[in-house]
Formats: structure tokens, sequence, C-alpha cells
């Protein structure tokens, strides 16, 4: 048997040969073939396509096409006419894979199948839906389409394409939306619509309605609209899918409504309008209907009002007085919206807010400006007594720390060294002066940067001119980093802050009327700052007169920082006369001692005649003739320079006095006749320490940007002069300002002395030029030969380059 497969295997017989047999050989085992052979054999009948067979998933049958295809037939058949894709593959057990091919060439084949989804369909399924949806409708009168998506399972789309298919046909009805109305059910629903409608006496809202009758939106929507439009409804539709419809009635009773209460109340809030008579813009409503009302962002109120409020605030600022415009007025309304209404009347009648001569306080209060006025005037002795207070508590406190000062000014400058050599161990102090240092220094990076006004003058003598011109020309300013003088500090200028609970007491003792607490406080609040203020004037007042704590005009102080900037960076200047590491040679004394004559006869006598017109201003000195009065410091002229005979008489006056500020000016004057530069700035120091004027050094970056924006500023004017001798002398003073890294405060008619010192350190070339251009400019009007005017203007050409061209072009 096993060979007889074997040759079974080797050799398969043709199907002629197998039809020819007998049934006889299949009759006994030996005849038949085993399980595998037969197996084999099918798969190789098939591999050799001689049968078209498809295997079970059980894998022990085979199946025809034709077989499978009646099969699927048979099972929809079976099923009612829809049946899924996974059924038919479960009960025809062949790949899935077979069956959609299948079921892809049966709906190919019969129009009358269809396909939903994983669901294959029948057109007879599809009417009997159809049938059974018309007798459903026919019954109940109306459907929702989606609860039939749900006892059918199919799909909405699917099922509303269907429905509309056979409307008029099988299903007798009509789609509205996502419902299925009959058409005597629609007639009903009218007949509901309208009488629902009719009876409506407010203003409702449609959708709310359809819901709480279970009427259909769209439906009862174009059914009023149509309504409407015949005049069978007397009343509007407002709004798209939420509409709103307001019946006539309401509209007449809402204006009789409305009309009564404007009349009686004068008020109406916004919330009640939009709750009661569903009036969504009420601000714009109120202003068509009531044109003479004051509209404001949550009420109206009527003119009545508006005239009483007008009347009562005219009355306190006539009157000096204060009101309570709620009471005053009385309209019907809460405190906070008495409040806004209060702002906008304030508004109407005083304006802006900075020119208001009335104040609103706790709300419904109107303070007007002569009442605080009339109320300041009973703190003249509070403020007289705090102001003496604060002054003798400065002055307690500070009269130890002014000793100190005093004879630390009055050490010279070996005797402080010794000082502090004794005062502890070297390496401590230093320390503890870099700690200082670093402070100072901080401190100086927060001041604002300093401009100077840009007026240069023709005359380049009044070198702070051309400084203050040159300074703007820096791009973003100057940043000082300047530390503050060493010994005495700016003094503490008296000062006190009045206690709100003081005030109260004033206000309190002196009130006139009802008294109510919480305007007390705030009035007691507003004019506290106010206090503080007079106060702060008193004390100065006070300082003034008594010497404790003298102050010094705000412009004053200005120009006398300017001075003393200039006269530092001038007295350095003098002292690198022929460079920082040269010494000065002894035929450049006269020279020296010529600079510093004309620096301290120009701008110290500057610094004497603003301290001595800061005296005048106080009250402190006179002119002889002249009787001691305060002066207003806005109209006074501060610069305004003095005589020679002026100042000593004024310096005497102030000794004599025992004022401190003699001294220092005494101090100053003399320093000025013995031409000593240094000793003058010391004497000008004490005398900031007297009006508590804090100085700042000139430190080695300040410097130098000074004497850069200085020579900035003479180049610019060089580059813009015509005349020959100032741009000799402007060419003179920038060379020697290269050279020297310093600049030079000197009259024009001495320029040419500063030639020599250049002589060394220019080339050859230059120096010959700047000689023959002194030569013929001491000729003067003396040439009259053409060619030596046209060699003048050349040289001037010349000079203007030479100018302009940085420290190598000339350098020898």
């Amino acid at each position: 048997e096993k060979e007889r497969a074997a040759r079974a295997l080797t050799r398969i017989p043709h199907s002629e040969e197998i039809e020819e047999r007998p049934p006889a050989y299949f009759r006994y085992s030996s005849h038949m073939l085993s399980y595998q052979s037969s197996s084999n054999l099918i798969c190789k009948l098939i591999e050799l396509k001689k049968v078209e067979l498809l295997q079970r998933s059980s894998g022990r049958e085979y199946v025809t096409h034709a077989r499978l295809m009646e099969e699927i037939k048979d099972i929809i058949r079976r099923h009612g006419g829809r049946t899924s894709v996974f059924e038919i593959q479960r009960y025809c057990d062949v790949s899935i894979d077979h069956v959609e091919e299948k079921i892809s060439i049966l709906l190919k084949q019969d129009p009358t199948i269809s396909r939903i989804d994983t669901d294959i369909i029948t057109e007879d399924y599809l009417i009997g839906i159809a049938e059974k949806i018309n007798d459903k409708l026919q019954a109940d009168g109306e459907l929702g389409i989606m609860n039939l998506a749900q006892e059918f399972k199919l799909s909405v789309a699917f099922l509303v394409k269907h429905i509309t298919s056979h409307l008029g046909k099988t299903i007798h009805g009509q789609v509205e939306g996502m419902h299925l109305y009959t058409g005597e059910f629609v007639i009903r629903l009218k007949a509901k619509i309208r009488g629902i409608m009719n009876a409506v006496t407010s203003p409702v809202s449609i959708e709310n309605l359809c819901k709480k009758t279970n009427i259909n939106v769209t439906m009862a929507l174009r059914e009023i609209k149509e309504l409407e439009k015949s005049k069978n409804l007397i009343g509007t539709v407002s709004g798209g899918q939420r509409a709103i419809y307001t019946p006539r009635i309401f509209n007449v009773h809402q204006q009789i409504q409305l009309d009564q209460m404007w009349k009686t109340d004068g008020y109406m809030a916004y919330s009640w309008l939009k709750e009661q008579l569903k009036i969504s813009k009420p601000g714009d409503f109120m202003k068509k209907r009531y044109p003479t009302a004051m509209i404001l962002p949550t009420f109206c109120v009527a003119e009545r009002f508006v005239s009483q409020a007008t009347s009562t605030l005219l009355s306190c600022i006539a009157s000096k007085s204060f009101a309570n415009l709620e009471m005053e007025v009385q309209p019907p309304m809460s405190t906070e919206e008495a409040s806004v209404f209060i702002a906008k009347m304030l508004d109407k009648v005083c304006g802006t807010a900075k020119s208001r001569s009335l104040r609103q306080m706790q709300k419904t209060y109107v303070v007007s400006e002569g009442f605080l006025h009339r109320k300041l005037d009973l703190f003249k002795d509070f403020i007289n007594n705090e102001a003496k207070k604060a002054i003798q508590k400065t002055f307690l406190k500070e009269q130890p720390q002014q000793i100190q000062i005093q004879e630390t000014t009055a050490l010279t400058a070996r005797d402080r060294k010794k000082a502090r050599q004794k005062g502890g161990s070297g390496g401590a102090q230093r320390g503890q002066q870099r700690k200082e240092k670093k402070m100072r220094s901080k401190k100086g990076k927060k001041n604002k940067d300093k401009d100077f006004d840009s007026n240069a003058r023709r005359d380049f003598v009044d070198s702070s001119e051309t400084l203050r011109s040159g300074s703007k020309k820096a791009k973003g300013g100057m940043h000082s980093q300047m530390q503050p003088r060493r010994g005495g500090g700016k003094r503490r200028q008296a000062t006190v802050s009045v206690r709100t609970g003081d005030v109260i007491e004033v206000l309190k003792s002196n009130w006139e009327g009802e008294l109510d607490v919480s305007l007390l406080v705030e009035v007691a609040s507003t004019l506290r700052p106010r206090i503080n203020t007079m106060v702060t004037k008193a004390i100065n007042k006070l300082s003034r007169l008594q010497g404790a704590n003298r102050i010094i005009d705000e412009e004053v102080t200005k120009h006398l920082q300017e001075l003393y900037d200039h006269m530092s960076v001038y007295s350095t200047s003098i002292a690198i006369l022929r460079g920082k590491n040269k010494e000065i040679e002894q035929k450049d004394e006269p020279l020296v001692l010529l600079l510093r004559t004309f620096l301290l006869r120009t701008l110290g006598c500057k610094v004497v005649d603003f301290l001595l017109n800061n005296e005048i201003a106080t009250g402190s000195v006179a002119l002889p003739g002249e009787e001691k009065e305060k002066i207003d410091p806005n109209s006074f002229n501060y610069s305004e320079p003095r005589t020679w005979d002026q100042r000593t008489n004024l310096a005497l006056a102030l000794k004599e006095g025992k004022l401190p500020m003699g001294a220092a000016i005494s101090d100053m004057l003399t320093t000025i006749r013995l031409r000593d530069s240094k000793g003058f700035l010391r004497a000008f120091m004490m005398a900031a320490d007297i009006v508590s004027l804090k100085l700042w050094n000139v430190d080695g970056k300040k410097f130098r940007n000074l004497v850069f924006h200085v020579r900035r500023a003479i180049m610019l004017n060089l580059a813009n002069e015509n005349d020959p001798q100032l741009v000799f002398q402007h060419c003179i003073l920038i060379l020697h300002s290269q050279l020297t890294s310093g600049i030079l405060h000197v009259p024009a008619k001495f320029v040419s002395q500063v030639i020599p010192l250049l002589k060394d350190d220019i080339s050859q070339d230059v120096f010959s030029i700047l000689e023959r251009v002194q030569t013929l400019l001491a000729q003067g009007t003396k040439l009259d030969d053409h060619d030596e005017k046209l060699e003048l203007l050349l040289l001037v050409k010349k000079l203007k380059k030479i100018g302009s061209e940085p420290k190598k072009a000339f350098a020898s």
C-alpha cells in the first residue's frame, strides 16, 4: 500500500484515466488513497491548474467558486436580506479575502444588493425598513430620525437619504430637520404654534418656548414669520436662531410703564430694562427716548436731578463749603451709583481734574477747594510750632558734628595727616578707607548726567561757556564718576512729617456743623501733604533767619558746581603747563602768575558774587544804604556782578553779624589778592559747607572728559571761524591742549605767549607757520601788500586744517 502511495505521488493519473476506471475499482480499500495522499493530490492538481478549488479554513474540505457564491447568496437570504461580511465568512468557513472578492463580484452582478460599511443589504430589506417607518409614522405622527437610526442600526446620513428617496412613495410624510412628520401632524402643530403665540403677552424666547412645548424650533420660526407677514400675529420677531418674539400689546404696556416710572423716579437702571423689558441695549434706548437725560454706564438720571446737582455744586464753590450730594439731590440710587453720578457732575461743572475747584470725598461728599483753604488757615500756629520744634531737634543732633567739622577744617594738612596716623593701625585704616571710597563711588554713579548750556561766544576766553557747549556734543551725555570731597558732608535739613491724628484734632476742635467722622478723616488726609509742605517752607524760612540750616537756591547750586569744576580743571592745567611729566621752567613763572591771576579775577570773583547774592536774597546782609529783607528767589538775579568794594563791605558786614559765611568769603577775597588758586578752592569748600552745598571733586576720568569736550568745542568753533585772529588763537589752544592733555583759561591778548611752550613738541613746519601768522597779525591794518594778505589767508586755512588733525600729524 505504501508503495502504491509512493507511485501515486510520483505518477498522477490523468482525469480521463480516472474516469475510465470502473466503479468496482474503488470498492476495495486497497484501491483507495489515504487522507494525506488525497490532500497532496488535490494540492498538486490545484498547483497545475487542473482544478479551481478553495480550501475551507478547517483544511478538510474544498469548495468551488460557484459553490461559494451560492452559499453567500443563501446566507443573505436566510438572514432576511441583511448580514455582515464577518457573518458570511463564519458560515462559509473560508478566508475573508475570498469572501470580499465574491461580495465585490456579487455587488456588480446584482444592483439590488448594496453594501453599507460591513453590512450587505438587499433592496427588499430597505423597502421593508421604509414600510416599517411609514407604519410607525402614521401611528405616531412624528418620528425622530436619530431614534430611527439607533433602532435600525444605520448611519443618520444613510437613513436621511433613504427616507428622502421614499417620500411620497413608500413613506407618506415630510422631513423637517431631523424629524419626520405626517401632514396631519404638521397642521396640528401649526395650529398649536398659532395658539401659543397669540397667548403670549410679554417678550419670550422662541427657543425656550419650543423646548417647553416640545416643538421643532425651525418649524416654529418659519411658521411665526409667515404669520407675521400675513398679519395674523400682532408682534415682532427679532434675532436669528435665538429669536425673541415681542407682542404689540407688550410694547404699548412697556411705554406706559416706562414713562410712569421715569416721571415718578427720574432714574432708570439698565439691569431692570434688560430683565423686565427685555431691552438688549438700554443705554442707546434711553438716549433715544429721553435726549435730555444724563446717560451713565449702568443707569441714567433725569434732567431735574442734573440741574439740582449743578446748583448744589456751584453753591459749594461760592460759599467755600461742602455738601452731601446724595442727601441734597436724593435720587433713588445706591451709594456706588451716586458716586459715579457725582464724578460725572464734577467733570461737567469743573472740567479736568487738575483745574477742579471741587473734590469728591467718601463717594457722596463734595468739598470745595475754598473750604480746604479756610481749614488750612487754622494751622498757622500749629505750623510755626512744628517748624520751631524741628529746627531745635536738628540743631541739637548736629551740634556735636558741626563742632567736629570746624575743628577738622581748622587743622592744617600736616596736622590732619598726623591725626590720621594716630587713629589706629595702618592696615585696618586703609581697609576702612577703601570701603568708604567704594561706597562713595557707588553713590557718585547714581548722580544725573550734567549737561551744560550751549552758547559759544566769539571770544573764547570765557571757557566756561565753551565747556557747556562742548558737553552737549558727547554721545548720550557725560556720566560723571565723581568722588565726594573729604571733610564735612552735606548738612541735614530739618524735616518733619505731621501726623494725621494731629491734623484731625485741630480740625475737630474747629469743625462747623454736623460732624461726619469718615469725612473728617479724609479731609485730614487731604490736608496733611499740604501742611507738610507748609511746615517745610516755614522751616526754610526760620532757617534762613536764624542761620541754623542755611539753604542755597537750586540754580545757584548748579552754577557753583560748574564754576568749581572749571576752576579745578584750569588750576590743574596751569600745574601741567608743559605736560604731565615736565616741570615748569623759571621763564614760565610770569605766564603762570598771569594765568592764576586771570582765573581768580574772572571765575573766582563770579563764585564770590554768587555767594554774596545768595546772602542778600536770604536777608542775611544788605548793600550799604539798603535794609535787610527777604527777596523772592524767582525774580532775583544771583549772577549780578559786584564791585570789589561791595564785596569787601558785604564780607565785613557778614563777619560783624557773626555769620560763618563772612569768614569764608573774606578768606576767598584774600586768596584772590594773593593769587592762590588752591587756597581759594579750600575756602570755596568751607563756604559750601556753610550753605549745605555738596561739591564733588574732579577725578581723573572727569578731568579728561571735561578737557576733551572743551577742546572739541573749540575745534567746532575753529571750523566755523573765518577771522584770522580768532583762528590763530583757537589753533594755539587746541595744539597746547593735545600736547599737555589740559586746557588753558587765558586772556585773548596773551595767547601768543603760549607759542614758546609748543616749540619743542611740534614739528618745525607747524611752528614756522605759527610764527609767520603771528608776525602778519602783529602788523594789523598795515597789511597793504596784496601778496601778504593772500599769504595770510592761505596760512589761516592751513591752521584750520592743523587744528582739526590728530596729535601725531603735527607732533615733533
